[in-house]
């Protein structure tokens, strides 16, 4: 007889299994039987598998949905939260970690990506002549009117 060590995935034991040689002189019905016969099905076992411990195996992708959840959840938060620098240490101000800290990642890199935006617009999409041809000067004198005395007390301050 031959031997076949089966692993038995719960108790991660090897469990030894004897087999009969198939061709054997003294076997008579050895074309009928066969090694997958004696091991047995692994639908079959499978389905055992799963009628003796139902709940545990369908919890698992209940339990793999929370993670994956809070996961995403996580990963969100910590792109747009905080948005100051909480921490003892910050390492570079356009660095969200630091020692025992953290900052949102789009908070910090704020003036980065506002500066590469305005470079995109201003060279790819649109010309600074073609915007202020399509302000209304009107419009803009009313918003721009009340505070224009303070814009010019700070560039008088300035100079």
């Amino acid at each position: 007889p031959s031997l076949l060590l089966v692993h038995n995935a719960p108790s991660q034991r090897r469990v030894p299994l004897l087999l009969k040689a198939t061709n054997t002189a003294n076997d008579s019905d050895s074309s009928s039987s066969s090694p997958k016969k004696r091991v047995g099905n692994p639908f079959q076992n499978a389905i055992a598998k799963f009628k003796s411990k139902p709940l545990t195996y369908c919890l698992i992708p209940c339990i793999a949905a929370l993670v994956g959840w809070f996961t995403n959840y996580l990963a969100v938060q910590m792109i747009f939260y905080p948005i100051q620098y909480r921490g003892l240490f910050q390492f570079r101000p356009e660095e969200p970690m630091g020692l025992f800290g953290w900052q949102g990642i789009v908070p910090c890199k704020t003036r980065k990506m506002s500066e590469a935006m305005v470079q995109m617009v201003t060279t790819q999409l649109l010309s600074v002549s073609e915007v202020f041809y399509r302000l209304d000067p009107r419009q803009i004198s009313n918003i721009l009117g009340p505070s224009i005395p303070d814009i010019a007390e700070d560039v008088v301050k300035g100079v």
